[in-house]
C-alpha cells in the first residue's frame, strides 16, 4: 500500500489532519496527494520551522468544524450534537456514529427539511474528491444512522426518504429541554 492509498483509507474513516512529507515534488504528485484527502503536502528538503508551522496551522484548521455550522451545539427534541466534542445523544443517551455517519448526519442537520440528493450527500460526507460514487453506499450508511437514531428504523420519522431523489431530516417539533440538559 502506498501513501496515496493509505491517505484515502484514513480519510474514509476520519477527519484527522493528513500531511504528506515526501521527496515527490512534481505538480502531479502534489495535486494527487491533495485530491485523495491530504490537508497539506511538504516536499523534502524542508526546515524544522516550516514543518512545525504547517503542523500547527493544520491543527488549528482541524479544530474548526469540517462542515460550516452556525451552532456549536445542535439540539432538538430527539438529537443533541456537540460539534466541538463530536458527541451525539439520542433522547438523552449517547451513541457512537462512525466518522462517516457523523458527517452524513450533520450534512442532513445543516439543511433541515431540505431534500439532499445522493450525489450531494456523497460530496458532503465523502468529500468532493472522493472516488466513492455509489448511491448504494449512501443508502447503506443512512440505514446505519436510522438504526441508531430512529425509534423504529423500518418506519423512519427523522430521516425521510424522498423516492428517486434522496433524503431529508425532519426536525421534530416539541420541547428541547431534555436535549439541552444532556
Amino acid at each position: 500500500m502506498d501513501g496515496l492509498e493509505l491517505c484515502e483509507r484514513i480519510r474514509q474513516m476520519s477527519d484527522v489532519p493528513i500531511i504528506f512529507l515526501t521527496a515527490f515534488g512534481s505538480e502531479d504528485h502534489r495535486v494527487k496527494g491533495l485530491q485523495v484527502g491530504a490537508d497539506d503536502y511538504i516536499v523534502k528538503p524542508f526546515s524544522k520551522n516550516e514543518l512545525v508551522a504547517r503542523v500547527e496551522a493544520n491543527l488549528r484548521r482541524a479544530e474548526m468544524p469540517a462542515i460550516q455550522r452556525d451552532e456549536q451545539v445542535y439540539a432538538d427534541p430527539v438529537l443533541t450534537i456537540d460539534h466541538r466534542a463530536h458527541l451525539v445523544s439520542v433522547r438523552g443517551s449517547e451513541i457512537s456514529p462512525s466518522p462517516l455517519e457523523y458527517r452524513l448526519l450533520t450534512a442532513l442537520l445543516k439543511h433541515p427539511g431540505q431534500v439532499l440528493s445522493h450525489t450531494q450527500l456523497l460530496d458532503l460526507a465523502w468529500g468532493p474528491n472522493s472516488t466513492e460514487t455509489s448511491t448504494d453506499s449512501v443508502r447503506l450508511h443512512i440505514s446505519y444512522i436510522r438504526g441508531k437514531i430512529e425509534e423504529d428504523a423500518k418506519c423512519p420519522r427523522l430521516i425521510e426518504t424522498v423516492r428517486e431523489f434522496g433524503y431529508r431530516y425532519v426536525r421534530p417539533l416539541g420541547n428541547t429541554e431534555h436535549a439541552a440538559a444532556a
